[in-house]
């Protein structure tokens, strides 16, 4: 989402750049993303991408439409809590190095499959998660479905 604000900057996580003094004091969980904006820290991707959309592009994440807002966070957190965390796991950080290969690989490609597939058949409701809008949730789902 380019809101011609702001950068991005590396933290090389192999190097334990997240576990530092200056990265804890913006989130003591250590988890990336993190962002800072002035003095606001925020760590979370969906939090983040609530904030950068309400500040920066409310267009992408339209508080005065509930009925929009309520598809862009359940499409967000069931992102997260059932694509990400039952199929992505056990898939793609398996190939990256970063988590073990579970005890069926086979089985595990099949879920997360069946996970994305779930998902995108519920969520896209024409182009984009909202109709033929542009929202946050679009920008949560790309790049998993990309990689």
């Amino acid at each position: 989402m380019d809101c011609g604000k702001g950068g991005l900057e590396m933290c090389d996580i192999m190097k334990g750049e997240q576990m530092k003094p200056e990265f804890l004091a913006m989130n003591p969980f250590h988890h990336i993303p993190t962002m800072k904006d002035g003095g606001v820290s925020i760590g979370e991707s969906s939090a983040i991408l609530r904030y950068i959309a309400m500040k920066y592009k409310p267009e992408y994440y339209p508080v005065d439409d509930p009925v929009a807002c309520g598809k862009i966070d359940f499409a967000l957190d069931s992102f997260t809590s059932e694509v990400y965390e039952k199929g992505h796991y056990h898939t793609v950080y398996v190939t990256l190095g970063f988590n073990s290969a579970p005890a069926d690989q086979k089985a595990a490609n099949d879920k997360y499959c069946e996970l994305l597939d779930a998902w995108l058949k519920h969520f896209l409701q024409g182009k984009f998660v909202n109709g033929d809008k542009l929202s946050i949730a679009d920008f949560k789902a790309v790049p998993f479905l990309i990689a």
